[in-house]
């Protein structure tokens, strides 16, 4: 009983990283000339859509030390995120602020407006659930009403970085540092006889919410790519062999198409082909109908191009194999699934063996063929 058991696990395996990896390139597909490491690998952007920005109102408490003595401001604000990077990792963000209180001491404003920016950069690689990061930013301050020395706004510079932590990628809570240069006045020492100099200290704490969590500045997440080049065969039917033969004229499109009908009829000593083989069987039985045809020269042209064809899809395949036993994911999957029924259209025949009118036959997807099938 050990040895179906063992069997059936080798079957089940399939391209496993515990068997065997298949042959080198140059042996096992001729075709291909490029070594296994050239294909380049896919990355998806994990379970939510990748955003193109963040855009979150923002409610924050600052306290400024001026020798030891508190003075709060509090108030609201709006910040804007942009991505650096697709994953988010890295973001620059602009943002906005009105505060009411006072900063450094009770001369420099009652009402501030801040504008300013900065850089975000995370920690952790997958932001699903939580994120952690680090921030840095530069403002530019103005206080309005209250100022004394004769001045209706007083100034000042704002250096902070901090840390952040987010949940859900929708709240998030910062805690920052900040460094506050006034560029016009001094500061008032608390006994209100001396100055307290032009910098302080300064420490805030910020509530966000990002609205781009309702999905509506999601962009679409990375997706895999594919490169079809079924109708390359499509088109070089039409173009190498029905056009030809409506070149040579007489009864040179009928005699095609009744022997691309026989080419086509089961044969009742041999099996039927399979599917992946059934276009290689017929193109190579019309080439032989075919034989002494002025045009028979292309049909072997076309049918050695699904040869190549065949071989870059079989390519592809064993790197999505190689690739899979590494843990990534090839970029670009090829793809070439010719049917014979397309290949008689083609041809300039309807499925009696008659010919068409003309040799008109459009692709829905009519992409190049690879540089080495040309």
């Amino acid at each position: 009983m050990r040895a179906p058991a063992a069997v059936a696990a080798l079957v089940v395996a399939g391209c496993a990283a515990k068997l065997p990896p298949p042959a080198p390139f140059p042996e096992a597909c001729p075709v291909c000339k490029q070594p296994i490491e050239d294909p380049e690998t896919f990355t998806s952007d994990g379970l939510l859509g990748v955003r193109w920005g963040e855009l979150s109102p923002r409610a924050e408490t600052h306290m400024t030390l001026t020798q030891g003595q508190p003075h709060l401001r509090s108030g609201f604000g709006l910040e804007f995120a942009a991505a650096l990077s697709r994953d988010d990792r890295y973001r620059f963000f602009v943002f906005h602020d009105w505060t009411v209180g006072a900063w450094g001491d009770q001369q420099h404003g009652e009402v501030m407006w801040e504008n300013g920016g900065g850089f975000k950069a995370t920690f952790l690689g997958d932001l699903t659930l939580y994120e952690l990061y680090a921030l840095v930013s530069d403002s530019l301050l103005a206080g309005f009403g209250g100022v004394t020395g004769g001045s209706s706004v007083a100034l000042g510079n704002v250096l902070g970085g901090g840390l952040g932590a987010r949940l859900f990628r929708a709240f998030a809570v910062e805690v920052t540092g900040h460094w506050l240069y006034s560029t016009g006045a001094p500061f008032i020492a608390p006994d209100l006889t001396s100055s307290a100099g032009r910098s302080v200290g300064d420490i805030s704490l910020s509530l966000l919410f990002d609205t781009c969590s309702f999905g509506w500045c999601n962009r679409g997440a990375r997706r895999q790519e594919s490169k079809d080049v079924t109708c390359a065969i499509y088109t070089d039917a039409r173009d190498l062999v029905c056009k030809a033969a409506k070149k040579e004229g007489g009864d040179a499109r009928d005699r095609l198409c009744q022997h691309a009908r026989e080419a086509m009829a089961l044969s009742d000593t041999e099996g039927p082909a399979l599917a992946r083989d059934a276009v290689a069987r017929f193109l190579g039985d019309l080439a032989t109908r075919e034989n002494g045809a002025p045009h028979a020269a292309a049909e072997l042209t076309l049918a050695n191009t699904n040869d190549c064809l065949a071989q870059w899809r079989s390519c592809g395949r064993k790197q999505e194999c190689l690739l899979d036993q590494k843990g990534e994911t090839i970029k670009t999957r090829r793809l070439y699934a010719p049917y014979v029924v397309e290949l008689l259209a083609a041809l300039g025949c309807d499925a009696d063996g008659h010919a068409t009118p003309d040799c008109n036959y459009v692709c829905e997807d009519p992409a190049a063929k690879p540089d080495i099938c040309r």
